[in-house]
């Protein structure tokens, strides 16, 4: 049956590297949506566009999927600067190595989630390291201190699909 919930993977933007908006631009395109719901949830998920879902008030049809593009996200972050080093392979840019860490709790099917991203995004010559943790050490270790470059995280929208909690700019720091 479906639930009114989404998974997604939320950037630090005090992260200096996730800060760079042609590195998040660059990595949206390396995410390829379609091979995570069908490797990870079997096809038994539907792809969205954003946080507010198809059966809820306030959604546009019109705002498209973001697309799948390799070759595009590699080019946005060659014309950015960031160079593959020849040594370690990594991008680097201004002597600062591409390098994040995705976290997430130790559900299987977040844990799959997070190694498919990982899998996806070192095709751009990132260098990604998981962190899967017990949920109440993801809370209390990791949300809340906002010790994370990304969050993978599923939300469950309740009676009231207000995205206000997750979404709004106060709430940036803890307990938001």
């Amino acid at each position: 049956l479906p639930q009114p919930q989404y998974q997604a993977l939320f950037f630090n933007l005090g992260n200096k590297t996730l800060a760079d908006k042609t590195v998040r631009q660059a990595l949206s395109l390396a995410t390829n949506r379609q091979a995570i719901i069908n490797d990870v949830y079997q096809g038994a998920a539907k792809l969205v566009s954003g946080p507010i879902l198809p059966e809820q008030l306030g959604y546009n049809a019109s705002i498209a999927v973001p697309s799948y593009d390799l070759n595009q996200a590699v080019q946005l972050l060659d014309h950015d600067g960031w160079r593959i080093d020849a040594a370690s392979g990594i991008r680097t840019k201004n002597r600062t190595k591409l390098e994040l860490t995705i976290a997430t709790n130790d559900s299987s099917i977040n844990a799959q989630a997070a190694e498919e991203l990982q899998q996806q995004w070192e095709k751009l010559n990132i260098s990604v390291r998981l962190n899967i943790v017990p949920t109440s050490e993801l809370s209390d270790s990791i949300i809340r201190a906002r010790n994370f470059d990304g969050l993978l995280f599923s939300q469950k929208l309740g009676a009231d699909p207000d995205p206000f909690i997750f979404w709004h700019s106060s709430q940036i720091k803890n307990p938001g």
